[in-house]
């Protein structure tokens, strides 16, 4: 209940600052005819209209962006096509084909079977010395 609390606060305090900062509204200071302290807000909403709509413009063209980034990628690109092997004197040479790095993917065998537990070397306990009292 105290993460809520906490949460709605700084979402108010949040509120606050963001309409602060984008004129969303004034707090103006007077004294009134007794002498006291009289604030009086001013909210501007069609500034707040305004903000929200164009915020909701950008965050569904971020999105947009993001779906076609998304749905370009998944198409896999076209590879180069290989350049001409030959030599001067016009007789191809033989292509050399590097193998990529071998990549364990937890499928293949390995070559030393694991052991079971309580076979492997031998551990020592640790020595205990009680403290002298």
């Amino acid at each position: 209940m105290r993460n809520l609390l906490a949460m709605l606060g700084a979402a108010v305090v949040t509120v606050l600052a963001v309409g602060w900062y984008l004129d969303w509204f004034k707090v103006h200071k007077g004294e009134a005819q007794d002498g006291k302290q009289h604030y009086s807000v001013e909210v501007n909403t069609p500034k707040i209209g305004e903000d929200l709509h164009k915020g909701t413009e950008k965050l569904h063209g971020a999105i947009d962006r993001k779906f076609s980034k998304k749905s370009e990628s998944l198409t896999p690109p076209t590879p180069p096509a290989p350049p001409a092997l030959s030599d001067p004197m016009g007789q191809a040479e033989e292509a050399v084909v590097k193998t990529p790095p071998a990549v364990y993917t937890g499928t293949e065998k390995l070559d030393k079977t694991p052991e079971p537990p309580g076979v492997g070397p031998e551990l020592t306990p640790p020595s205990f010395k009680p403290p002298k009292n």
